[in-house]
């Protein structure tokens, strides 16, 4: 990460920052994907699938396995806010929209998992608000590492 703290950004690095950024929206990418696939795209598929569905067949999943999917979603959101919240705020720290955006993604990031561990107790109305800031997130992540990539293959730094 020293092209955090050089002027300018080598070609080299310019490539290689492009290809990380890649990596990390196809990561962004597949992340909904899966999540959606795993617990569903609506409140009541997140809630029968975190509580089960008798009607349905569906099993509960046991807290553990909730505990450990909120624990490896805040491992990869710390990978991730730091290298897309790193290299956006080199890119546009001058902009006044890049606090918005890295504070953005940064708390629904955080608070949908917290909240993810209250579906089983709250239902739907917990399902809910960890669908939106789920998607808030993602779509804040991704169009950072977009833009990230848009100006590392602009040279505009």
């Amino acid at each position: 990460m020293r092209f955090l703290a050089t002027p300018s950004i080598s070609p080299n690095m310019r490539i290689a920052l492009i290809l990380l950024m890649s990596a990390v929206s196809l990561f962004i990418v597949s992340h909904y994907v899966l999540e959606a696939m795993r617990y569903g795209a609506t409140p009541q598929q997140v809630t029968s699938a975190v509580t089960g569905d008798e009607e349905l067949f569906i099993d509960p999943l046991p807290f553990e396995e909730l505990l450990l999917q909120v624990h490896m979603n805040l491992f990869f959101i710390f990978l991730l806010l730091g290298i897309v919240g790193a290299t956006y705020i080199r890119l546009f720290a001058e902009r006044r929209s890049t606090r918005t955006l890295i504070l953005l993604l940064g708390a629904s990031s955080l608070t949908a998992q917290p909240i993810f561990l209250l579906v089983p107790v709250a239902g739907n109305i917990a399902a809910t608000l960890w669908l939106v800031l789920t998607l808030v997130w993602h779509l804040a992540a991704f169009a950072a590492a977009l833009f990230c990539i848009r100006a590392l293959a602009r040279g505009s730094k």
